[in-house]
């Protein structure tokens, strides 16, 4: 099926499962981007330990697997609204709590900081929005310091959650560099816009790198935005911090905003397939020509299921699933 845009590491496309016609996201992950085959263990590890903790507002990948050089990690495709969907869309709720909406999102990157997960793609195509308090976060592997790869990435604006310490390679990555992409978050969900212009890129991650502020930032926001979005890690608050900080609480008095379509809970792990004994082959796949012909097409052959790579868009898209509460992770308090 289609291409999608570049995003961390490598390439995104979609698959298509030829015996349930089930629809895949395939992330292709170029080893060379992560360093030694030390370093590349580490990121499958830490990737499988997320996978272990369960956690139900995270999206588990169905296969993880390796060739020589590249990393394919597989999950389901849902077509659910992500952040950035959510925000634009003309029937979105005026009256949503941006505050709470936030301090969900913030919660969970922090739930992951307490099980040692950080450096984490934070940006709006990664989060699934069913409302203000419940979300589910896809793709949430390891970013690495390597600027080749974000100088491939085709769509720009995924550069702009990333912390200045990613470019500069001034300190190790970390949770602080998380709270510098939740401070971009932020501010992009008050003014549903792109902080800082993204077509020269140089020119972008100048701004970045000299901690310059978005403009046009709503007065009840800039002083937290500014408080996150330092240039130096060791001056930016933790996550916490800023969540259980009194000056960042939500309006008490706000209409009370309606749910999305989707239930407002959701257990992921019903729509995931069976595991199944591996076996892979990725010959077609890697010796397949540009997709520039309705008829050329790739197959992947893993853990006996045949996923297909076309042109064409699916004859539908697979509906929405209905969401289960299984034990939720309720990312809020009182305070919201």
């Amino acid at each position: 099926m289609n291409d999608l845009s570049n995003g961390f590491l490598g390439k995104t496309f979609l698959l298509k499962h030829n015996e349930s016609s089930g629809t895949f996201v395939c992330k292709m992950i170029s080893k060379e981007f992560l360093g030694n085959s030390d370093m590349v263990k580490a990121f499958i590890d830490k990737i499988k330990h997320l996978q272990d903790l369960n956690l139900t507002f995270i999206v588990n990948y169905t296969d993880i697997l390796e060739t020589e050089t590249t990393i394919y990690l597989i999950r389901p495709y849902f077509n659910s609204q992500t952040l950035s969907s959510f925000l634009q869309s003309p029937d979105k709720q005026h009256d949503v709590n941006i505050v709470a909406l936030w301090k969900t999102i913030a919660r969970s990157i922090m739930i992951l900081h307490n099980n040692n997960i950080s450096s984490l793609p934070i940006k709006p195509s990664n989060i699934l929005i069913f409302n203000e308090k419940f979300i589910s976060l896809t793709d949430m592997y390891e970013i690495k310091s390597n600027i080749r790869w974000s100088l491939e990435t085709i769509d720009r604006k995924h550069l702009l959650f990333i912390p200045p310490e990613f470019f500069t390679d001034s300190t190790k990555l970390g949770p602080r560099s998380d709270t510098w992409s939740l401070g971009v978050l932020f501010a992009y969900m008050k003014g549903a816009t792109l902080p800082w212009n993204c077509s020269n890129v140089f020119t972008m991650v100048k701004k970045i790198t000299n901690g310059e502020l978005p403009t046009g930032l709503p007065e009840d926001c800039s002083a937290n935005v500014e408080r996150m979005l330092q240039v130096s890690p060791k001056n930016r608050p933790q996550i916490e911090d800023v969540i259980f900080d009194d000056n960042f609480r939500t309006p008490k008095k706000r209409r009370q905003s309606e749910p999305l379509k989707s239930s407002s809970t959701f257990d992921i792990s019903r729509h995931t397939p069976p595991v199944l004994p591996v076996m892979l082959s990725l010959s077609k796949y890697r010796t397949s020509p540009q997709l520039t012909s309705q008829t050329s097409e790739s197959t992947i052959l893993i853990r006996r299921r045949y996923y297909t790579k076309t042109l064409s868009e699916p004859k539908s898209k697979p509906p929405l699933p209905r969401p289960i509460l299984k034990k939720p992770i309720r990312a809020v308090t009182s305070d919201l």
